[in-house]
């Protein structure tokens, strides 16, 4: 690689591999089979985060959000979220048109229109964003890192923020993630572990 590798993802509709580069703000892509480079994505500062659903990829990059279409290998929006410096995984929310983008610290978060409209912000307290998402019940979870609660929030169709829980977590842990299953999966640095927490409650309309 033409500098230190952050976050690796692959693309099996394209049979690719993105890898961020902070260091040379970009994004470079493998094939899969060969490992032949295939192209790369100028991004507008260092990538934070790398998140793909199949026809696009988000990254952020000093406080935006950034969209990138994956077969034309362009930006096609950036969006604000309030955040002086980004930290975490870009999460979005396509039948309300909402993205989600970390802070750098007090586990902030903004919430933004894909128009380009910042429509909330919450800090969870603590350190760096660690952000996961349930499109499907539209909840937002968040912890700052080190941090030792897991705030489950709902989110409205027009971006609000309400919470709905918080959740005594360890006070460590650099990862989180949510299944379809109504849980979210949160690393436990204390013991090498991920707790499972069960979201009991109903979607937000």
């Amino acid at each position: 690689m033409a500098g230190t590798p952050d976050y690796v993802r692959f693309l099996p509709t394209t049979n690719e591999i993105w890898v961020s580069l902070p260091g040379t703000n970009r994004i470079e892509i493998l094939d899969a089979t060969s490992l032949a480079a295939m192209g790369s994505i100028t991004l507008p500062a260092p990538p934070e985060g790398l998140t793909l659903d199949g026809a696009r990829a988000y990254t952020n990059a000093n406080g935006r959000v950034i969209a990138i279409d994956v077969a034309r290998r362009l930006i096609t929006a950036e969006w604000d979220t309030g955040c002086g410096f980004s930290h975490g995984f870009p999460q979005v929310d396509d039948q309300y048109g909402l993205a989600f983008g970390g802070c750098f610290s007090n586990g902030g978060v903004g919430v933004v229109t894909m128009q380009g409209k910042l429509r909330a912000g919450f800090e969870a307290g603590g350190g760096e964003a660690i952000v996961a998402y349930d499109p499907v019940r539209h909840h937002l979870y968040v912890r700052g890192d080190p941090g030792d609660t897991l705030d489950i929030l709902a989110t409205c169709s027009t971006g609000e923020l309400g919470v709905l829980a918080k959740v005594s977590i360890p006070a460590e842990g650099h990862g989180a993630s949510a299944d379809d299953r109504g849980h979210v999966w949160v690393a436990d640095a204390t013991t090498g572990g991920v707790l499972r927490i069960t979201d009991p409650f109903a979607a937000t309309r």
